[in-house]
Order: C-alpha cells, then structure tokens, then sequence
C-alpha cells in the first residue's frame, strides 16, 4: 500500500496552519492525529488526504477529538481478554457482550459519519452542476459520482458488519 498524506488548514490560539501536512501508512493514523490536533484546540478550515495521484477532501466535522485508533486497540484488548484461558464462562459471556455492545456502537458512529460524508458529496454534486464550463462541470459530476459510489460501497459494508455484530449479540443474549 502507498503511503497517505494529509493536509490540513486551521487555527489554534491565534495561530493559523497553512497547508500543514504529515504522513503515514494508513488513514486511521492520520484521522487519530488530526483528532488530536482538534482535541488539543486547533479549530480546522480544511483537512484533505492525497494517494496515488487524487486528492479527497473530507469533511471537518468528522474530526471529533476522539481517537479512532484508542477504541480500536480497547476492542483489541477486550478480544485477548476473552481468548484468555484464565476467565470462567460467565466473565467470558459478560466480555463478549460488553465487546459486541461497543462494536455496534462503533459501527453506528461510523454510519452516522458515513452518512455525512454522503450528504457532503450530494451537496459537492449540485454545487457542481452550477458550473458554467461544460467539459469542467463533467469532470467534476463524474469525479464526485465515484467517490459517492465509493461512500455508498463504504456505507453497504458498515451496516452489513454492523448486523452481523448485532446477529451475533442476539445469539449471545439467547
């Protein structure tokens, strides 16, 4: 996999970041460290990803302050702890709940954002259909439609983990 770089604009205590970038070798790294800058004050105007050769913007407010890659690492955690031969059964059950719990939870966050970036992209859409250039307003429309197909590809998947996740809890729960 090629590596990811991010570029961000904003400000933070009278300090304004001008095309501020950083790389890494996937997005989860980059998303956890623009969530830092945010949860540390810095207030984003724009954050924009570039790999193999296509810039993608994304939309500010899926920078909440929380890191992705902490929830991630606690799920990984929770997963070793009930694998451990240790626990008796009841532990067990009560760790694969509270484990399938905060994996919907997860799964509806990432819905819920997913969602927004669809509405970003269908709002990118008719902004671009206003475009008096024809051969520009194309490129655009056609540019904008993969990446809304991507996000619908990327949203299909989510809900497709997140019933999974929720067959699995209720099987439990019997």
């Amino acid at each position: 996999m090629s590596q990811l770089v991010l570029v961000l604009q904003g400000e933070s205590q009278g300090v304004v970041w001008t095309n501020f970038g950083f790389a890494a070798n996937n997005l989860e790294e980059l998303f956890d460290k623009v969530s830092e800058y945010v949860a540390q004050g810095l207030v984003l105007k724009e954050v924009k990803t570039y790999q193999t050769g296509r810039w993608i913007q994304w939309p500010i407010d899926l920078f909440d302050g929380q890191s992705l890659l902490n929830q991630t690492r606690h799920l990984q955690h929770e997963w070793e702890t009930i694998l451990s031969p240790s626990l008796h059964a009841r532990q067990i059950h009560q760790l694969r709940q509270a484990t399938f719990d905060r994996q919907i939870s997860y799964y509806e966050q990432q819905i819920h954002w997913a969602r927004i970036q669809l509405a970003h992209l269908k709002q990118a859409c008719d902004q671009a259909k206003a475009q008096p250039d024809a051969q520009l307003r194309a490129w655009n429309l056609n540019r904008l439609e993969v990446l809304r197909q991507r996000h619908e590809l990327m949203m299909g998947q989510l809900q497709l983990a997140h019933q999974h996740a929720t067959n699995f809890l209720e099987i439990l729960m019997r």
